[in-house]
């Protein structure tokens, strides 16, 4: 029994008006009752989390009451057997009001239940360590620590995997790329990187499930092609993280962009931390010609190769194995053509050198980059899943959504 990833949900109706400090969840497990973590995290109706500490551009942007906007999540691991109402002691059914027994499947396969309701008793909840240190700019979990880049923040910071009783080094540097190139011939092509960025970090929230850190990042000169927000808000797990990139097309970008316009994330190892590197995404063809005349085999969308907008590449070695996951956005899925690998014998090779130029100069040992010319106006959501494992040859096969059903005790 058990799952060992978080499960992130959005709050059921019956939970609405509840304040978001009072909820607490219990896993019946081995016919014991015992108390574990929950967060409930507010969203205002930007979308936008809305955090504690730091800057205040959020603390206040939603009122403290659970709505159809905020989401939930419990540590899979912590999940228990299924339960019937009548196994519910008296010592818990007096402190809670509202209970729910939540019911957990991953691709129809059952994995756990745990009862979840909002407490009416002061008694102290489960303690917790927080796994976001400001003061030190770091994430630190059982699994991993993340130290952020404290000059560019918005970059992904140097990562190390913990086993047995050791760090090893996992990423060392990143860098974020966007190449545009009009279709209009007389206007040159450009490219954004992180220099073209102030960033810091911003506002945050360490709960006993996840921590969220929000990173700022303006543009330090006029670029009126596209609007930024870059790795906003980076969701902190026991096992992973995740990094959104918001985009916002203030033009169609079908009419303006041509083919090779789009985002590319690098990632780096640290020297001697090789790691085998096997993935399902198609390699990044050596010119951009070969997108705009059909040449490549994924000129068909994204959505025809994954349509859950979901594309992996895996690395492994003895100390264990790693997990980058690219989604895409529902709206670009049946527009865009799926994210391409960027291997590292490419970014020295003169055929990818020649056809892209935003290679040059780039040092790095794996990349995924993602067309976006033929986006339309509006705003758009990619987000790069970064997932680690004490197992070599992890296929992380079982990292699926769950589906839940409550049940009203």
């Amino acid at each position: 029994m058990g799952y060992r990833f978080p499960v992130v949900l959005q709050v059921p109706p019956a939970f609405f008006g509840t304040n978001v400090g009072d909820f607490e969840a219990w896993s019946f497990q081995k016919n014991q009752w015992k108390q574990i973590a929950i967060q409930v995290d507010e969203r205002n109706s930007e979308g936008s989390y809305v955090l504690e500490h730091g800057q205040p551009f959020t603390k206040d942007t939603d009122n403290g009451f659970v709505d159809a906007n905020d989401e939930l999540s419990i540590l899979g691991r912590q999940l228990g057997d299924l339960f019937e109402k009548a196994k519910v002691p008296f010592h818990i059914v007096k402190r809670l009001e509202k209970l729910q027994r939540l019911d957990v499947c991953v691709d129809e396969s059952y994995v756990g239940s745990v009862l979840i309701g909002a407490s009416v008793s002061t008694t102290a909840k489960v303690s917790w360590k927080p796994i976001y240190d400001h003061a030190n700019q770091r994430v630190d979990t059982p699994a991993y620590r993340y130290d952020f880049n404290r000059t560019k923040p918005m970059l992904v910071g140097n990562v190390f995997l913990k086993s047995g009783g050791k760090e090893w080094p996992v990423f060392a540097d990143s860098t974020f790329i966007m190449p545009i190139i009009p279709k209009i011939w007389i206007l040159p092509g450009t490219t954004v990187d992180e220099s073209d960025f102030q960033s810091e970090i911003e506002c945050w929230r360490s709960g006993p499930v996840r921590s969220i850190v929000a990173v700022g990042a303006k543009m330090k000169k006029f670029f009126s092609l596209v609007q930024l927000h870059l790795f906003s808000e980076l969701v902190f797990y026991e096992d992973f993280f995740q990094i959104p990139t918001q985009i916002e097309m203030i033009f169609d970008a079908t009419s303006f962009l041509d083919f090779g316009s789009g985002l590319a994330y690098v990632l780096r190892f640290p020297p001697g931390g090789s790691w085998k590197i096997s993935s399902n995404l198609a390699e990044l063809p050596p010119t951009t010609k070969d997108l705009s005349r059909g040449k490549n085999q994924l000129v068909q969308t994204a959505e025809q190769v994954s349509p859950n907008g979901e594309f992996r590449a895996w690395g492994s070695r003895d100390e264990g194995s790693f997990l980058a996951q690219v989604h895409v956005d529902s709206k670009a899925l049946g527009l865009v053509p799926p994210p391409f690998l960027v291997r590292e014998s490419m970014f020295d090779a003169a055929p990818w050198k020649n056809g892209w130029g935003w290679l040059r100069g780039i040092k790095g040992n794996l990349g995924v980059f993602l067309d976006i010319s033929r986006v339309r106006k509006g705003t758009y959501d990619f987000t790069l899943d970064l997932m680690l494992s004490h197992q070599a040859n992890d296929g992380f096969t079982d990292f699926r959504p769950v589906n839940s059903e409550w049940q009203n005790l």
